[in-house]
């Protein structure tokens, strides 16, 4: 995807998963970069996809882009820092979709300052964008998610996760035990959902984030996932 342009892509990679086609997908931060690559992906597989950032001309050119090659898009440009704005994404989302099956929270704030230079108005953004965002939108994705009986919610993270790998940066601090905290938010999530829909639907959530070590224990509520 980095050394072609979409439409390229597009023409040259095949749909392999035919149970996406028809569903609805809103990916963060996706009027440029991973997330864009993302919602193409997502796109050349069937799926109505919703393109998100905070900056409305990005986002209004990215979907005519996906829609010229027939992918069926939607323009919701919006600050997950604001509870008011994920509410309005997910609400536009289904007025016009009338669903939603996937989230992907990619949206984050990366801007990068020293230690000495951070000042609270950036501190508190990061904050919002990086964790509260995806926090909200994953709340307001499960209820949808177990109320349809079906649905998955994807974060993205990066080597930021494992270690400070930049000065003064705060989402890039490592957990205990070197994982970042994403992992036990990200499983605990899951085990609350099938709890919840497990007796509903009769079939298994999983609880083991892509990536966790297949030593580890599934997660309870109390474990937080942490790796041994």
């Amino acid at each position: 995807m980095a050394d072609m342009d979409p439409a390229t892509f597009y023409a040259t990679v095949p749909a392999r998963y035919p149970e996406l086609r028809g569903r609805v997908a809103i990916v963060t931060g996706s009027s440029r970069g991973i997330g864009k690559g993302i919602a193409l992906r997502l796109g050349r597989e069937g799926m109505k996809v919703v393109i998100n950032s905070r900056t409305a001309e990005a986002v209004a050119a990215t979907t005519a882009e996906l829609r010229a090659l027939g992918i069926e898009a939607l323009a919701v440009p919006a600050d997950l820092g604001r509870t008011e704005e994920i509410d309005r994404l997910f609400a536009e989302t289904l007025r016009a979709f009338g669903a939603v099956d996937v989230l992907v929270n990619n949206a984050a704030d990366l801007r990068r300052v020293e230690f000495f230079e951070m000042d609270e108005e950036l501190l508190d953004h990061q904050l919002a964008a990086n964790i509260r965002g995806p926090y909200v939108a994953s709340m307001r994705a499960a209820r949808l998610m177990r109320e349809q009986g079906r649905g998955s919610i994807i974060h993205i993270s990066s080597v930021g996760g494992t270690r400070a790998h930049w000065r003064g940066r705060r989402r890039a601090q490592p957990a205990p035990g070197g994982r970042l905290e994403v992992q036990p938010v990200c499983v605990s999530k899951a085990c609350a959902v099938r709890r919840r829909s497990a007796s509903a639907n009769g079939r298994p959530t999983s609880c083991r984030p892509t990536g966790m070590p297949r030593e580890s224990k599934p997660m309870g509520t109390e474990s937080a996932g942490r790796p041994r």
